[in-house]
């Protein structure tokens, strides 16, 4: 796993940990990607490419502090996607 360092706060929630997969962090390297931009997006409510019916969880999800969060976006010109995704726990006591 990396671990992405910059500070992960927003008017939606604030996380304690942000980590990635060895395979997105290979990925972002091979092709150059700054992965924290899709992060930042997902910590400030923009779930990116989900349906309409996961994003809509998530919004519940923060509003009941119970549930993953999902995000999921589509790199245009890449050919990928990359999901960013909270765990319940390490959003629940967000301030």
């Amino acid at each position: 796993m990396g671990v992405l360092a910059f500070p992960v706060r927003s008017e939606k929630f604030s996380a304690q940990n942000v980590v990635m997969t060895r395979g997105v962090a290979n990925w972002a390297t091979e092709h150059g990607f700054d992965v924290s931009s899709l992060v930042r997006r997902h910590y400030c409510g923009d779930w990116g490419d989900v349906c309409a019916d996961d994003a809509e969880n998530n919004n519940q999800a923060l509003v009941s502090g119970d549930g993953n969060l999902h995000s999921a976006f589509d790199i245009s010109g890449l050919n990928e996607r990359v999901w960013v995704i909270t765990e319940w726990h390490t959003y629940r006591d967000w301030e």
